[in-house]
């Protein structure tokens, strides 16, 4: 592949992916250090960096096994991207899982955030 091609590839698709994702913590981490008190911000059970870390790794994984997808054959791009994202709420479920599991009330605030997310009502 041609270097200028390839960096033409990274600007277009590589760097706004990254600079979106950092603008979007910033807010969100503002947001949350706002609105969430500090002792139930200790009690979640993942931190803010290391969901928007595990998003913005399988937004990457999934950005350049579709390029190359796109590369070798185009009509399989729509089908190779409901495989990767399937793949990637599957990983999801299973980190929200604990946080569904818990029957404590410690965890109030995560858990009502998580159920406006998906739909669902609590108590």
């Amino acid at each position: 592949m041609n270097s200028s091609l390839l960096l033409k590839i990274v600007s277009k698709t590589y760097i706004p992916l990254f600079f979106s994702s950092i603008f979007l913590y910033i807010i969100n981490s503002l947001l949350i250090k706002n609105l969430v008190p500090a002792n139930d911000l200790l009690k979640w059970n993942y931190s803010l960096p290391f969901l928007y870390i595990f998003f913005i790794v399988f937004s990457f994984l999934i950005l350049s096994l579709l390029l190359v997808v796109r590369q070798r054959n185009l009509d399989y791009v729509g089908n190779a991207f409901l495989l990767l994202t399937s793949i990637k709420m599957v990983i999801s479920y299973f980190i929200l899982r604990p946080i569904l599991a818990t029957s404590n009330f410690d965890n109030g605030f995560e858990k009502k955030s998580s159920h406006k997310e998906w739909g669902r009502k609590t108590k």
